[in-house]
């Protein structure tokens, strides 16, 4: 396949879903506007055959823009969505996880956007349906990223979220190198945005448009704890002396995650060594941060438990966490009509430590 005159690639990181990965690529098939993209899927040695299952699903015209490269092996993850850095010849790169699904009109939406705007280095678009933006946002700096945190319109989760991502590569591709580099860190796709961010004479833009419906993986979840304890060392990074807003930017993306479902997933590890490895480094990065007093007494309780073996957290800590996480969904159904509970889960937000 050649991606001569297309504008747009959207690169596709995949695994074992073929079902997800079918019905991702009938969303982008239905977007009629096969001169403007192409595909491009990673495939990390899964074990169907990724080529007869989409020639026997689409059309020669569909297949004929999609190009395939297999992984010879897993290597896992994070080393195959940042590979697909590798082979983009295209203004625009999409980069999208083959469990989620392209919203109506999106392929036009990013070109258009793009073309209005040929100056902007990273385009970050909404993840927000029940509240989106009211126009875009243009960000130069980690502060304005922060002040956007701080304003609800962006949350850790959109930050590190990858399917709302769209790199234009004549200013973000000299920073590609770092993606591979610190691939190790779960979230080297970001690093683009974060380069541009701190260039003096770049920028991003936060964009109001949907683009991507995430679905949640059925069945087959990432590894929390092992995403975690390797996000810690996105600190391992640092850019012509601005540590400090590598620090503001990680702690935005680290609000995504609650102590209380890492502590359950190191509490199953039997190797206490290694348990006590991972919650020291987690606690010295990802959860260095505000966690609320019981996310300490958490913590605390844990290390009781590691160095004396009596089991006063994890006999009964699965079921603290999911007594909360029903509590907080009940809540969060009621917030819609009743203002007490509004008020109530604006309180949780702030003050409550974060299980899940």
């Amino acid at each position: 396949m050649a991606s001569v005159n297309k504008i747009l690639t959207i690169s596709i990181p995949t695994y074992n879903r073929k079902n997800q990965l079918l019905r991702l690529l009938h969303s982008i098939e239905q977007q009629k506007c096969l001169d403007l993209y192409c595909i491009q899927i990673s495939d990390n040695c899964s074990d169907y055959n990724l080529s007869e299952a989409i020639c026997a699903e689409f059309s020669a015209d569909f297949t004929s823009n999609i190009e395939i490269f297999y992984r010879p092996f897993n290597g896992g993850a994070d080393y195959n969505i940042t590979s697909t850095f590798l082979n983009v010849k295209t203004e625009l790169m999409w980069l999208i996880g083959d469990d989620d699904e392209v919203q109506e009109g999106a392929i036009r939406i990013i070109v258009d956007k793009y073309q209005k705007n040929p100056g902007i280095g990273f385009f970050k678009y909404s993840m927000n349906a029940k509240h989106p933006q009211s126009e875009d946002i243009l960000l130069n700096s980690i502060s304005d990223i922060v002040k956007c945190h701080r304003n609800g319109i962006m949350y850790g989760g959109d930050l590190i979220f990858m399917s709302n991502n769209v790199y234009n590569l004549k200013i973000t591709k000299k920073y590609f190198g770092d993606c591979l580099y610190y691939s190790y860190c779960s979230a080297a796709h970001t690093l683009p945005l974060l380069r541009v961010l701190i260039a003096e004479d770049e920028c991003a833009m936060l964009c109001k448009e949907l683009v991507v419906k995430y679905n949640a993986p059925d069945g087959d979840h990432w590894n929390y704890t092992k995403i975690v304890a390797s996000l810690g060392s996105f600190l391992d990074i640092s850019y012509n002396n601005k540590h400090h807003e590598i620090r503001d930017y990680f702690q935005i993306m680290c609000s995504h995650f609650g102590v209380g479902q890492f502590l359950l997933g190191i509490l199953k590890i039997k190797d206490k060594s290694y348990r006590d490895y991972l919650y020291r480094k987690s606690r010295n990065s990802v959860f260095s941060g505000d966690i609320g007093f019981i996310g300490y007494l958490t913590c605390y309780l844990y290390r009781i438990e590691s160095f004396t073996g009596i089991k006063i957290l994890s006999s009964g800590y699965a079921r603290l966490y999911n007594a909360q996480n029903n509590f907080k969904e009940r809540m969060k159904d009621k917030a819609v009509t009743d203002p007490n509970a509004a008020r109530c889960v604006a309180w949780m937000k702030k003050y409550m430590p974060k299980l899940k």
